[in-house]
């Protein structure tokens, strides 16, 4: 029994070029997981603001806020851990 959080990562801080391959990359992970039935949470579109990472994919205490919450609201994580409880 897995969720799979793909992310953090500073995406404002790739070329143009280098942010369309990450996010073609992560398209095609999420269709495999998709394919596997794995819930997944995607946390790599700019959902944390550049200033919230202290560097490329480590998120400061604002970011991981962030990131709690978000993941916390998202329906595929509360499925999730409703079920294990």
């Amino acid at each position: 029994n897995v969720f799979v959080l793909l992310g953090p990562f500073n995406t404002y801080n790739l070329t143009e070029e280098s942010r369309e391959r990450c996010f073609a990359m992560m398209a095609s992970i999420k269709k495999e997981l998709d394919g596997m039935g794995v819930p997944y949470f995607d946390s790599t579109h700019d959902l944390i603001p550049s200033r919230e990472y202290g560097d490329g994919c480590h998120a400061l205490a604002g970011g991981h806020a962030i990131l709690a919450r978000s993941m916390y609201a998202d329906p595929a994580f509360r499925k999730w851990a409703d079920a294990i409880k």
